[in-house]
């Protein structure tokens, strides 16, 4: 592509959309593109292809910006809904053709280990923020993650079947009966002879 930044397999985009360049970021967007390649497929544009990440989890970790990587090539977002989190705690990822094939790619322990013991690293954990990590730092941590192999970078497996049904939702949706606003049918919440939203209904909250 033509808006790579220098030095690095990342497009301009990706960086001004995720925020910071990092070596993970690069590490997703490899992974993604190793997937497709050996998927055989294309980056998606509607819902033929599904993700499947498998680091998850609600905390902050430097890693999980792999994610963004992952989205970005291969086309599966968490808006269209083919983006799903395992919870696996692992910098890994598959990518599946539903009713067809699948690849996993992993990142190797090794790779983990090295990038543990670089510069970003340290400055990172010194509470610094990805965005002002010097950038000698981060072009040396996503240098090294750049001039790797797809196989010194990665693990690959590939599944002949995959059984996984995407089920698409109804668009049917009602009004909660408290606080007026549209709640679609398969999330709403019968209550005491009601159609209620979630958060009307008593359930906790994300916030």
């Amino acid at each position: 592509m033509e808006d790579q930044k220098k030095g690095n397999v990342v497009p301009d985009w990706l960086v001004e959309f995720h925020g910071h360049l990092c070596p993970f970021l690069v590490v997703g967007w490899r992974m993604g593109q190793e997937a497709l390649n050996r998927l055989g497929a294309q980056r998606e544009h509607d819902q033929g292809l599904f993700l499947f990440t498998e680091l998850g989890g609600d905390t902050l970790r430097a890693q999980s910006c792999y994610e963004d990587g992952l989205q970005a090539a291969t086309g599966c977002t968490t808006g269209k809904g083919t983006l799903r989190r395992l919870n696996f705690g692992k910098v890994a990822a598959v990518l599946a053709r539903p009713g067809d094939t699948a690849v996993r790619v992993a990142l190797r322990p090794e790779v983990c280990d090295a990038l543990a013991q670089a510069d970003y690293a340290a400055e990172r954990r010194q509470g610094k923020p990805a965005s002002v990590v010097s950038q000698t730092a981060i072009e040396d941590a996503v240098g090294r993650v750049a001039r790797m192999s797809a196989d010194e970078l990665f693990s690959f497996e590939r599944f002949s079947v995959v059984h996984f049904t995407p089920v698409m939702a109804s668009p049917a949706r009602t009004r909660c009966a408290l606080c007026g606003e549209y709640v679609f049918d398969q999330d709403a919440v019968f209550k005491d002879g009601r159609v209620l939203c979630h958060p009307c209904a008593g359930h906790s909250s994300a916030l």
